[in-house]
């Protein structure tokens, strides 16, 4: 069997793919209020030529990633042989939580009553602004190390509407469902949950942020994660597209719907002689 993390990308494919259980369109009832910082949330590409850090991203519900230079970011888009679809819950490669170990680190974020932001297990980041509220620099003192002042720059954001407002948060994932089919009969059906299954470990994804930077990044049980962007396949239908290697596949795009405060993505993933997975993946919004 396939590890847990290749399998759910198959998963999510499924949930794409059932019509029956998944609606698309512009019904959705989306009941989802405006995150915490979105005021403030972005992907801040760091310019400052001597700063050790790559970018910097506030996410809109208070996760954030730091991206070191020379992280495994940089040479994702360079990897060579044959494609493998990882599914948009899989991932190219993994980095430590909260550590250096491979140049990435995610975690929470708050905002102190002086204004500042504690990037806990990382540092305090002290936002400056140019004219009006545009973001030009942030004044870094990392955990144990001297104030940085960085030049910084913020990404492109999607526009506004209500499907990208309503995608663009931190997701817990509380159950995946996999559907599994030959030559059109059903011979798989099952729900999983973090820890619910002995044959996938620590490798269920807990967390998902999505960003209008678009950055989609999965943050699993066993405390790795994995980078991602996306973009707006056909936005009317919910479908969009994932890339882990920096490069768009037709076949690799899921759908999601939502419910009151819910959101349900589906993928589908169609192997050839008749074998096809189906999966769907139930998120809620993480406070």
């Amino acid at each position: 069997m396939e590890t847990w993390k290749n399998l759910m990308g198959a998963v999510l494919l499924m949930v794409m793919a059932a019509p029956a259980m998944v609606s698309c369109g512009d019904d959705d009832n989306i009941d989802l209020g405006t995150p915490q910082y979105e005021g403030i949330s972005g992907k801040y590409t760091i310019d400052t030529p001597s700063s050790p850090y790559e970018s910097i991203e506030l996410g809109a519900s208070g996760d954030y990633i730091v991206v070191e230079k020379g992280s495994y970011l940089a040479g994702v888009g360079a990897r060579s042989g044959e494609r493998v679809p990882q599914g948009v819950f899989g991932q190219a490669e993994a980095a430590s939580r909260a550590t250096d170990y491979n140049g990435v680190i995610y975690g929470r974020y708050t905002q102190q009553a002086d204004g500042t932001l504690n990037l806990e297990g990382f540092g305090i980041v002290e936002i400056v602004y140019g004219s009006g509220e545009e973001v030009i620099g942030f004044n870094l003192t990392p955990t144990g190390g001297g104030r940085l002042e960085l030049d910084v720059t913020k990404a492109e954001v999607m526009p506004d509407d209500d499907k990208t407002n309503a995608i663009c948060r931190t997701w817990k994932i509380e159950s995946i469902r996999e559907v599994e089919y030959e030559n059109g009969q059903k011979v798989y059906d099952e729900t999983f949950t973090a820890g619910s299954h002995a044959d996938y470990g620590d490798e269920f994804p807990v967390e998902a942020l999505i960003s209008k930077s678009g950055t989609y990044m999965v943050y699993y049980q066993d405390g790795t994660l994995g980078i991602s962007s996306w973009k707006w396949k056909d936005q009317n239908a919910g479908t969009f597209y994932y890339s882990w290697d920096n490069s768009w596949y037709d076949d690799e795009f899921a759908t999601v719907t939502f419910e009151g405060k819910g959101m349900t993505v589906y993928e589908r993933y169609d192997y050839g002689d008749g074998y096809v997975e189906e999966t769907y993946s139930y998120l809620v919004e993480k406070k």
